[in-house]
């Protein structure tokens, strides 16, 4: 879908269409109670399904037991899976970019800025998850003293960069530092 092909005026057909190629039948967008309006002219895109509170809490419990398994894989292996995340945003930026334009009331380009925002959020995040701050292991090693953060530079000038002499410091078991 190019930026050129689509109206700045939503409308129902154009939501379902959107909608579909990312695998939500239309029938989840004309069932429910609930009325969405666009914020552009206020014509009906939709109607949704209220959620009860039986369903909100079952979510939020699946959603926290999801975080306790994720928060046991490495970073590198989350980051993996946010370079995956960003390398589909970016095969789909055109059409995320009118869905968000049409949720949000905002020009196309807008709207495929913030799919880009949310493109870049994973590059930046893809790179954390290879830095390393602090400890890396519940246990005390040699190389936790090497591995904490006053051993790398930081914009203050007070930690100094890994080399062979505080490597040499950290495993003879001196906590002392070496300081340029």
């Amino acid at each position: 879908m190019s930026a050129t092909a689509v109206s700045t005026t939503p409308s129902r057909a154009d939501c379902a269409d959107l909608l579909r190629r990312f695998g939500v039948p239309e029938t989840a967008l004309s069932t429910g109670g609930l009325v969405v309006r666009s914020p552009i002219n206020g014509a009906e895109i939709a109607r949704l399904q209220a959620s009860s509170r039986g369903d909100v809490e079952r979510v939020v419990g699946e959603a926290h037991a999801a975080f306790l398994a994720w928060r046991s894989i490495p970073a590198p292996r989350r980051g993996e899976l946010v370079r995956l995340f960003g390398d589909a945003l970016r095969a789909h930026k055109a059409e995320l970019g009118r869905l968000v334009s049409i949720e949000a009331g905002k020009i196309l380009q807008e709207g495929l800025g913030e799919v880009q925002e949310m493109i870049d959020i994973c590059d930046f995040a893809v790179g954390l998850s290879r830095q390393l701050y602090g400890l890396t292991s519940g246990t005390r090693s040699a190389w936790s003293a090497l591995l904490a953060p006053s051993t790398f530079p930081s914009p203050s000038g007070r930690g100094t960069p890994p080399s062979r002499s505080s490597a040499a410091t950290a495993s003879s078991g001196s906590r002392r530092r070496r300081r340029r």
